[in-house]
């Protein structure tokens, strides 16, 4: 499946990501350690997207990582939504869900709206 980004999706999703660390700033930290987490681990966005809205991640569990690396991953997925806020993630998934978990994952890393538009592949 392909998701095509408009620029103005990515703004609105980048001005979300900013409202959420302004009010949730704690909760804001914990996101960021569970994206760069799943960066340096290399896991695809869509499994960890997938794994925050309760949703089948299908194809997107990692076959290449230990699964004693993968149960400490989960349980980082689970402190995060622990969190009595995680409504305001939840949420900012679904506000923006048109723009993508890979690009969502990659504008709370820091990114710039203009280098990430255009489509996504999701397999």
């Amino acid at each position: 499946m392909t998701k095509l980004s408009s620029l103005d999706e990515l703004y609105d999703a980048k001005a979300a990501i900013e409202q959420l660390k302004s009010t949730e700033p704690k909760l804001h930290e914990k996101l960021i350690h569970v994206v760069s987490l799943t960066r340096q681990l290399q896991i695809q966005y869509h499994y960890m997207g997938c794994l925050l809205m309760d949703d089948d991640p299908c194809n997107h569990t990692p076959t290449y990582v230990k699964s004693s690396v993968l149960e400490l991953y989960h349980e980082e997925i689970e402190r995060l939504k622990q969190d009595s806020d995680f409504a305001y993630v939840q949420q900012l998934f679904i506000n923006h869900q048109k723009v993508g978990y890979p690009k969502i994952s990659l504008l709370v890393l820091g990114a710039k709206p203009e280098k990430i538009k255009g489509s996504t592949i999701i397999k």
